[in-house]
């Protein structure tokens, strides 16, 4: 049986009113420098893992967080196992005690995605970056920044769907007990009306944390200025 750990036990003096950086998985990654990611304390969402150089040195301020335990199917998940790095999933992982390593912190979700406020200990759960984001507000960091966060229509990929298929993460046939993949890699593309379903929850949600945020004094900035996420103040050099 794996001892179930509570996110907050990750919780450190050191990030009150520090910044902190959210990766997401849009193709607007790849235009990112990623010295980003090793500058500042780094949550990296599903298979942001392969953006990250987390085989070596220690995992203080590492965090990989996941409410999708469809993760489990993706080969990006061997990298998450042998990263060092803070493992952070949904309490709906526990039913997958068997592959999940014991190092691993859990979280519950909340009662709502829109209603938030401090009594409720669980996270935002309708996607793996607003769970981020709810968790680093906790975490009393001042400052976030937020990689790959784009849902735009015109490029619904992930920033490894241009790459060459033999760097693709590929999908696992058998993820439970023995770990073979398919010959090919398999990119997910959801059917139109699911992705929007997806996104505008999402985008509730954003508007949520965004209040949540300016209630803690907390800021929040979108990377990408063609992001479709208006809900965050877009970064600006000037």
């Amino acid at each position: 049986m794996i001892c179930k750990k509570n996110f907050r036990e990750l919780f450190r003096n050191e990030f009150i009113g520090n910044s902190c950086c959210i990766v997401g998985a849009g193709p607007s990654l790849n235009e990112t420098n990623p010295k980003f990611f090793h500058s500042m304390p780094c949550f990296a969402v599903n298979s942001a893992i392969l953006k990250m150089e987390w085989e070596k040195d220690g995992d203080y301020e590492r965090f990989w967080v996941s409410n999708d335990a469809l993760c489990l199917r993706w080969s990006y998940w061997d990298r998450v196992v042998s990263s060092k790095c803070n493992i952070v999933v949904r309490d709906s992982w526990l039913k997958h005690e068997d592959i999940i390593p014991k190092r691993s912190n859990f979280f519950t979700a909340r009662k709502s995605n829109t209603e938030l406020d401090d009594i409720d200990e669980g996270l935002c759960y309708c996607s793996s970056v607003p769970t981020c984001i709810d968790m680093a507000i906790k975490f009393k960091f001042s400052v976030i920044y937020l990689f790959g966060i784009d849902h735009n229509e015109s490029n619904h990929g992930y920033f490894w769907s241009s790459w060459d298929k033999s760097r693709k993460p590929m999908q696992v046939v058998d993820y439970s007990r023995e770990r073979k993949f398919l010959t090919q890699p398999v990119a997910l593309v959801e059917p139109r009306n699911q992705r929007s379903i997806v996104w505008n929850e999402n985008k509730k949600c954003f508007d949520a944390l965004s209040i949540y945020a300016n209630s803690k004094n907390v800021k929040i900035y979108n990377m990408n200025p063609k992001s479709s996420i208006s809900s965050f103040e877009f970064y600006s050099h000037a």
